[in-house]
């Protein structure tokens, strides 16, 4: 079930890939479903919860099981997951990432000639069960699944050609770097966040999704910030709230916002504007749930 032909429905100018991943397509071995599965990862990234969650939901829906390859019903289980996280709700995410790993969880290895969408579903999963993890405090299960995920991505990282679409493989080193810097932070690893915040500037440079390197900045702000230079992770976040407006990316101005007034509240650009944000994600299908 592949190529951009069984895209029933849906537009298949590079839209949907070049907003999700900067790419202008996802290849022409794309799974069956791939570029509904990018339209809900744009709208997510644009804080368009409920949108995105409806695309997710016909994905994964019984009535697709024919129309939609099972990599990218694991992605979607994936993403679905996401969602529920950046709203904050880590513990609830783990049902979905899980699920995300069952659909995939008999793919062949590298070794065996994986196939690299499937292969990069389960690492997607494996990456978002990281993630739930360190959110409830679980740092043991979250280090360990990141070690996981890494000798899969190393093995993967080997056996394919190099010109490997960025939505795959490089797309889920970046998330892999990204929540192994989150666990040293969390963890007060201090030796990691420095690797951490090295290994994802490094990949960021590559990276051909602005998104990704929004998210890239901020978690090296917070890198910065746990390093003892608030100043450098406050200009990183007003540079991230300032790119954020124009492609409308609300989830991660939030995020930037927050961390401005968490660190220098003076240097806020409005009154409120962290509440503003959360209350716009709200209407569109994504509260904030406060960390406790």
């Amino acid at each position: 079930m592949r190529g951009a032909a069984d895209e029933a429905g849906v537009s298949l100018s590079t839209d949907a890939a070049l907003e999700a991943f900067g790419v202008p397509d996802l290849g022409a071995d794309a799974p069956a479903g791939a570029y509904r599965w990018a339209r809900a990862v744009a709208l997510g990234g644009r804080g368009r919860a409920a949108a995105a969650r409806q695309i997710l939901a016909e994905l994964v829906s019984p009535a697709s099981a024919g129309a939609v390859d099972p990599a990218i019903a694991s992605l979607a289980y994936g993403t679905r997951g996401s969602l529920i996280r950046q709203a904050g709700e880590h513990g609830r995410a783990r049902m979905s990432d899980g699920r995300a790993c069952l659909i995939a969880a008999d793919r062949p290895t590298a070794s065996g000639g994986g196939d690299p969408w499937m292969v990069a579903a389960w690492l997607d999963g494996v990456i978002g069960l990281a993630a739930d993890n360190l959110g409830v405090g679980d740092f043991g299960a979250s280090r360990a699944l990141l070690r996981r995920a890494e000798a899969e991505l190393a093995a993967q990282e080997s056996a394919c050609s190099t010109d490997v679409n960025w939505a795959i493989y490089p797309r889920v080193r970046l998330r892999h770097a990204w929540v192994s810097t989150e666990l040293a932070l969390y963890s007060g690893d201090s030796a990691g966040v420095a690797d951490g915040r090295a290994l994802v500037r490094s990949l960021a440079r590559d990276t051909p999704s602005h998104r990704h390197v929004v998210k890239s900045t901020l978690i090296c702000a917070a890198a910065d910030a746990a390093s003892g230079d608030p100043e450098a992770a406050v200009d990183a976040a007003q540079w991230c709230e300032k790119q954020c407006g124009p492609a409308g990316l609300l989830p991660l101005a939030w995020a930037s916002a927050t961390m401005i007034q968490g660190l220098s509240p003076s240097r806020m650009t409005e009154v409120g504007r962290v509440d503003i944000l959360g209350e716009q994600l709200t209407v569109l299908g994504m509260p904030i749930t406060p960390a406790t």
